[in-house]
């Protein structure tokens, strides 16, 4: 899925624009399924400037903390552009080197996905089938499709790591991503682009119902 992994096509040249400023930090990102929908989490930890000058440093910083209390820093806009609902800012620690959390609702993998996609211009489609307890995520995106300056806006859901965890029940199939042990975690595999320069991705879970007798 081109939004989980920097090495996902023209969306990986998104990533290099947040390094080029002065604002160091260390991003991850979790996308939380559920039955209820899914919830983007991201976590924003040690942010300080390496500006060399003193006031510019502190001016850089006050800025990022002040959006940031207003829910208006560079990921809570960036999840707004692709369709979230309730998103919430939490900062956890307000003494240098600050740490925040952003959350961000959509309705599931599928939609997140396809907002993704649309918002940096690139042709592809995603959608999520359900079978008794079992669903699947399936999506493809054409990497020859969009530009660096489409994927500019989704620069800040760029991170060192993603995963896909899920609320309950077990991961059981992937294709381009890894499961780990437990079923209960997915992470983004490097993409495997065919002939077609379409990448295929997929991801099967069971809920946790599944098995239970009633």
């Amino acid at each position: 899925m081109p939004a989980f992994s920097r090495g996902y096509g023209i969306l990986a040249a998104a990533a290099l624009l947040m390094s080029a400023g002065c604002l160091r930090k260390e991003v991850t990102h979790t996308i939380y399924v559920s039955p209820a929908g899914v919830e983007w989490s991201s976590i924003e930890k040690d942010v300080r400037s390496d500006d060399t000058d003193p006031t510019a440093r502190m001016l850089e910083e006050q800025d990022y903390l002040l959006g940031a209390r207003a829910g208006q820093h560079g990921i809570a806009k960036a999840l707004r552009a692709i369709g979230a609902t309730r998103v919430d800012t939490t900062i956890l620690r307000r003494d240098r080197p600050f740490t925040v959390v952003t959350t961000g609702r959509f309705g599931d993998l599928g939609e997140l996905a396809r907002a993704m996609m649309a918002a940096a211009r690139i042709r592809g489609d995603a959608s999520v089938e359900r079978d008794g307890c079992t669903r699947t995520f399936r999506a493809w995106v054409d990497l020859e499709s969009g530009s660096n300056e489409d994927a500019g806006a989704l620069a800040d859901l760029f991170g060192d790591s993603y995963r896909i965890a899920l609320s309950d029940g077990r991961f059981v199939r992937a294709e381009g991503f890894e499961i780990e042990q437990d079923g209960a975690i997915a992470l983004p595999a490097p993409p495997d682009a065919g002939e077609d320069g379409i990448v295929r991705v997929s991801l099967t879970w069971t809920e946790g119902w599944c098995g239970v007798s009633r």
